[in-house]
Formats: C-alpha cells, structure tokens, sequence
C-alpha cells in the first residue's frame, strides 16, 4: 500500500493533463492548475514598512535617541522624503520606506512629545521592520505550481 501523497504525486505525474481553460478566479475553485504560474511582478513591488510607526535613519537605531518628526507616509503615498540623521517621518503600514530610512520603528515604542519622539525599542537595528522589494516572491518565481488545486486558503 502506498500513502495518499505518493498516489497524488503519481497521478499527477503520468495523468495527461489538457490545455486547460481560462476562466474568472469565482469559477476556479476547486479545479486543478494546468500550469504552472509564474509571479508577474516582486511582492511587495517596493520596500514597505510591515507596521505603523515612524521611518527613521540607520544612526538614529538606539533606545533613547530622540527625534524630530517631519513629515507623513501613507500607504498609497509615492512621496518619498528623506530621512536624516535625527530626524524621522510618521509612516502607515503598507506605506514606501524611503530609500534613506533605515529602519521603522513602531509606534507603541516611542513617546511622542508634541514634534519629537522618544525611541524606547532596545531591539531597534537596521532593517528593523520593514519588508524588502521582492521578500514574499521574485518577478519570474513560481508561485504556483501544475497541478494544485485551487481554493481560498
């Protein structure tokens, strides 16, 4: 007797499989990928920070350091305002991390007083907390392979 994975894996490889059918994403589930799909575009499509909170330069990484805040990201926002040393920018999760922030940190871990802000994150480093330009998939990458069967989940 063989497990229900090795009889999936057997079938899937010596059943003939059609040229498939295009048809809406609402009819698909259920049935089987006829071929493989490839990502069409990085995810995300650009640096992104993964919480609500405050973009901040790589020299400024420490708890204790204060801030100045100027200025606000939000998802959807294309502006891209620089982030120097001492300095911070109010940023949404979603929102585009500037190419000069090096980090976000959250706002539960700061104090804000009126344009400052306290960075009370010891674990604050470089990189902290935000998503990388093609971290989830690379333009090219398989993202699903022949033969899945498609649902919800």
């Amino acid at each position: 007797m063989i497990s229900v994975a090795e009889a999936k894996h057997l079938l899937l490889e010596n059943l003939p499989f059609s040229q498939g059918m295009k048809m809406s994403l609402s009819e698909a589930s259920g049935r089987v990928l006829a071929a493989d799909i490839l990502a069409p575009v990085d995810h995300p499509a650009f640096d992104q920070t993964a919480v609500d909170g405050y973009a901040i330069h790589a020299d400024d990484c420490v708890a204790g350091k204060i801030v100045v805040v100027r200025g606000e990201i939000k998802a959807g926002d294309a502006a891209d305002p620089s982030v120097e040393p001492g300095y911070a920018v109010r940023i949404f999760t979603g929102a585009p991390v500037p190419d000069s922030a090096g980090a976000v940190v959250m706002q539960e871990l700061t104090e804000v007083n009126g344009k400052t802000i306290k960075i009370t994150d010891a674990g604050i480093r470089p990189g902290s907390n935000i998503r990388k330009k093609g971290e989830q998939i690379q333009q090219g990458q398989q993202a699903m392979r022949r033969g899945e069967i498609l649902n919800a989940i």
